[in-house]
């Protein structure tokens, strides 16, 4: 093993982590931000069974796995700074329905180049990757069974909400308020296509020196403030699709649990268990 040296956290942050699948995820009906609203059948039923939602169970799983990780990275002689296991420790936050553009163009484009932390020799980059795949082995996702369930039951899902007037109506309502703010495609695409393109633009005319730094500050702050400006607005006309989508869902799902609930609770029983057996007991674990 070589010297120690300062890990590249984006290498830690590729563990998989227990994402949000088949209609299990919820939107906050404010913000628009994924993680408020109503628990959809599925979710309510585990909760039911184990004694803690499915955010909270798939959070406390994340927050273990990544913990094994750093130790074990930390075993093999690397040196881990403070603010790297914060940031490994600290999950994201739901992203919201519409924001974030310009911001996302000029970290791409204008922030740290993603290897300028540390440079990893062979034997290094080695080790992390078996500290990566032994981490995987040792937790898998225990939720992996319910959520193939869970798309089975939502496999045709695309095709029913296409096919409900609700949605047809509620997308079409979507168009007019985006036209109504400007747009005329009546596409939120297009909102932030515009965003991106004149970011991209005052990026390009600083790196050929026809703007200054300063300049194209002062105007990609201006790009963010619009952006701000405009995201409850857009927001507000997506979510009109939105949660039809999640109505829709919601009915889906109920049937599928109608249909099958039993299979499902076999599930979550086993869950539980794979739950106990990571020395991740919630109230029902063990019941």
């Amino acid at each position: 093993m070589s010297t120690a040296c300062v890990v590249v956290i984006g290498v830690l942050m590729a563990l998989p982590v227990s994402g949000c699948r088949a209609g299990l995820e919820r939107r906050d009906p404010d913000s628009g931000a994924l993680g408020g609203d109503s628990a959809m059948p599925a979710e309510s039923m585990v909760e039911a069974l184990v004694g803690v939602s499915m955010g909270e169970l798939r959070r406390r799983v994340d927050v273990a796995r990544i913990q094994v990780a750093i130790e074990c990275v930390e075993q093999r002689g690397f040196v881990l700074p403070e603010s790297a296991v914060d940031a490994l420790e600290t999950l994201p936050s739901p992203p919201p329905i519409f924001g974030g553009n310009v911001d996302a163009i000029v970290r791409s484009r204008l922030g740290e180049p993603a290897g300028s932390v540390a440079v990893l020799s062979s034997d290094e980059d080695a080790a992390i990757q078996q500290c990566l795949v032994s981490t995987g082995t040792s937790f898998a996702d225990p939720f992996g069974e319910l959520d193939d369930w869970l798309d089975r039951a939502m496999e045709d899902l695309n095709a029913r909400v296409a096919a409900d007037q609700r949605f047809v109506r509620a997308a079409e309502a979507e168009r007019s308020c985006i036209r109504d703010l400007g747009y005329p495609t009546g596409d939120s695409a297009q909102v932030a296509n515009a965003l991106m393109s004149d970011a991209n633009r005052l990026i390009d005319e600083f790196q050929s020196n026809a703007i200054s730094r300063s300049a194209m500050e002062q105007q990609l702050g201006g790009l963010v403030a619009q952006e701000n400006a405009l995201a409850p607005k857009v927001g507000a006309c997506l979510k009109i699709r939105l949660d039809v989508e999640r109505e829709i869902s919601r009915e889906v799902q109920q049937s599928a649990i109608d249909r099958n609930g039993a299979a499902l609770e076999e599930i979550v029983k086993e869950v539980r268990v794979r739950l106990h057996d990571l020395g991740l007991d919630t109230p029902n674990t063990t019941n």
